[in-house]
């Protein structure tokens, strides 16, 4: 089941607590992420819209928080850290 889907509005961020993820653009499964994993500041701190659909791989615990309860410069500096979904 999708916790995102391509396109969406850009807010909440998610932390995986547990569980694993498959991130995908256009139906390609670009990777699969564990706990700990970030997802959605990119479109957060753009306001934009989600870039990727990620679908639980498993059965996942989720953490919600809405961007205006995060510091925007922290989200800079992850984002900054993070690679960009590409198709190539």
């Amino acid at each position: 089941r999708a916790l995102v889907d391509e396109g969406d509005p850009g807010d909440p961020l998610f932390l995986l607590r547990d569980g694993v993820v498959a991130v995908d653009v256009d139906g390609e499964v670009l990777a699969h992420l564990g706990p700990g994993a970030v997802r959605g500041e990119r479109a957060v701190v753009e306001d934009g819209v989600r870039t990727s659909t990620v679908r639980a791989a498993t059965r996942c615990r989720v953490a919600a928080v809405r961007g205006d309860h995060l510091d925007r410069d922290a989200l800079l500096e992850l984002r900054a850290g993070h690679r960009h979904e590409e198709v190539s």
